[in-house]
């Protein structure tokens, strides 16, 4: 895995003043899909894909959103500015068609590109996404954590700010500890999995530490726009989108799916 980033970490500029971070994963001579990674989180997120990727001819592009990681922070009012940021990116590594893949967290702003760029999509799905976390039916399904977070963005900003400062420092000083945190809030499916997998087990505190780099705001702001309305209507999508969501998923409800399946023409439900 430290080979893959070495050789493909770097800062892109997409547009204006606008720069993003992006790893690279997989086959990179293969069919582009760009990846958006869960909250907190960054591109590390997905260093486990390279190898089933190569196997199948993917490339990985897995960018960091705004003041995560690699990526400067900037001044975005809503989600779907990210699918602006996406298209413009893919037009400066000279990618014209790819898919586009969003987990937990990163659900809404792949959502958003199918939404926004359907002429240059080739496939979508996400993994675990929520819905807009401000809608009352989604907020009251949502676990404990996500809802104090989601409001916390939105009314106490700073206070948020603090305490995912305070997690990416647990995360960087103390690995061991915060893996093992970690493991034991999974449910049984997810934590048997992890188990048998020491990389996957091993990339939680790096990637948690990588996001909060450079301080919390932008894990702020990404919790923000996803409290607040998206700027698009999931109706909107006009090709086919892959929602797969584990039935046993104690961070974003099942229900978060099912209010995405009903409301996305074209979605193809995966239990």
């Amino acid at each position: 895995r430290r080979a893959v980033r070495q050789r493909t970490d770097r800062v892109i500029e997409v547009a204006g003043e606008t720069r993003l971070g992006i790893a690279e994963f997989g086959d990179l001579t293969g069919r582009p899909i760009f990846a958006f990674h869960g909250s907190p989180s960054c591109r590390l997120n997905l260093t486990f894909v390279d190898d089933a990727a190569r196997r199948h001819a993917v490339r990985v592009i897995a960018p960091d959103r705004w003041g995560i990681g690699l990526s400067p922070m900037a001044d975005r009012q809503r989600l779907v500015t990210w699918a602006d940021d996406v298209g413009a990116l893919a037009g400066a590594m000279g990618i014209e068609r790819f898919g586009v893949l969003g987990m937990s967290g990163g659900g809404p702003y792949a959502l958003a590109c199918a939404a926004r760029l359907p002429d240059r999509m080739g496939a979508g799905a996400v993994v675990s996404s929520s819905g807009p976390m401000g809608v009352p039916e989604l907020q009251a399904v949502m676990s404990r954590t996500n809802r104090l977070w989601s409001t916390l963005s939105v009314r106490a900003p700073i206070v948020l700010g603090a305490l995912l400062w305070g997690i990416g420092a647990y995360a960087r000083h103390w690995p061991e500890a915060f893996t093992r945190m970690v493991m034991a809030r999974l449910p049984a499916p997810d934590r048997d999995a992890l188990s048998r997998s020491g990389a996957c087990r091993a990339a939680y505190a790096p990637m948690t530490a990588e996001a909060l780099r450079t301080g919390s705001r932008g894990c702020v702001l990404d919790y923000r726009l996803q409290s607040l309305p998206w700027g698009f209507d999931p109706a909107e999508i006009p090709g086919p989108m892959h929602l797969w969501h584990g039935d046993e998923d104690l961070f974003v409800s099942p229900s978060h799916a099912e209010w995405l399946a009903v409301r996305i023409p074209n979605a193809i439900m995966h239990w």
